[in-house]
């Protein structure tokens, strides 16, 4: 593989040694500089193909070193470089590595234990491998082991640890954990229930992105919890958790269309949400979908899945204009 723009390259070396008037000099020396780096560094990489990177990988991880262990675990598990994907294979590497303290690894192999892939479902290993590797760096290994307290999964159920391992896990910012520790604070488990904390931890996560973090800052603006109502707020921050795909997103959008909280009424709307949160799994509130059903006419009801099966996540979210029925 060669990297485009090699005339490119070597013209901004003619300029460097024969320069012309009326050309920054400096803008082309930085040019020249950054052109070395790139050829001398980053061409080598790219020019190796994925069967040679395996290869040179492979002979490292079976002379023992860790990370190519921990590489070829995930090669493995997401069939990467030309591999196929191998769950077993991903664990043989990951176990490899793990045993050595290869922190990954560890991660790796604890969720691989939790799920049950390419290795026997085994809740107490998992738990055994993510205490290994807990550590207040490491982020992910406390929102795990936190999950598992509550949920009670190789452990006694504990949430008043579960809560301290998802507060650890908040110290870089992890967006999981800020998640999990705002439910706990919202629903009282392990801690005693703030709204303000929750609104809090939610808030962070969701700037950042989190999707089911954005969904439950709109509940907290839609109830009124731990800060005034703000329905526009809400509805921000629904849109923001539906655009990413998440089904509760698209549920809240659509109990504030059924309800006409914030927003003009719009059922077909509404119903139109409710059918891309069923897509994702969504299977709560069937009650209201069916009321919302009953007063819907046929046409409607099939344009609204029209739209909600042409959506995917890079388009704008359903609006009200792409329902309008035609005559």
């Amino acid at each position: 593989m060669q990297i485009r723009g090699d005339r490119s390259i070597t013209h901004l070396y003619y300029l460097y040694f024969y320069p012309k008037e009326g050309i920054d000099m400096k803008l082309v020396s930085k040019a020249v500089l950054f052109a070395s780096l790139l050829v001398v560094f980053v061409q080598p990489v790219l020019s190796e193909t994925s069967a040679e990177h395996v290869q040179r990988t492979t002979i490292a991880a079976q002379e023992g070193d860790r990370d190519a262990q921990s590489a070829m675990a995930s090669y493995y598990s997401n069939g990467m470089h030309g591999l196929p994907q191998d769950y077993a294979k991903s664990a043989h590497w990951n176990m490899l590595a793990a045993e050595q303290g290869q922190p990954d690894a560890e991660i790796s192999l604890a969720i691989q234990y939790m799920n049950g892939t390419g290795v026997p479902q085994d809740d107490a290993k998992a738990v055994h491998w993510l205490q290994r590797v807990v550590e207040p760096d490491i982020p992910r290994a406390n929102y795990l082991l936190g999950y598992m307290y509550e949920a009670g999964r190789g452990v006694l159920q504990d949430k008043v640890k579960a809560v301290k391992y998802y507060r650890v896990s908040t110290y870089r910012g992890y967006q999981p954990g800020l998640f999990s520790l705002g439910n706990m604070y919202l629903q009282g488990q392990g801690v005693e229930k703030n709204y303000s904390e929750a609104l809090d931890l939610f808030k962070q996560a969701a700037q950042w992105g989190h999707a089911a973090s954005a969904n439950n800052l709109g509940y907290m603006y839609e109830e009124g919890l731990g800060t005034e109502e703000n329905l526009e707020l809400a509805m921000k921050w629904y849109r923001a958790s539906a655009e990413q795909g998440e089904a509760y997103g698209f549920a809240s959008m659509g109990s504030l269309y059924y309800n006409g909280k914030g927003v003009s009424q719009n059922k077909v709307l509404s119903y139109t949400y409710y059918t891309l949160a069923k897509k994702q799994g969504y299977n709560e509130n069937p009650e209201e979908l069916t009321e919302m059903i009953s007063d819907l006419t046929a046409e409607q009801i099939e344009k609204a899945k029209r739209v909600a099966d042409a959506w995917s996540v890079d388009d704008p979210l359903p609006a009200a204009n792409d329902l309008i029925m035609s005559h």
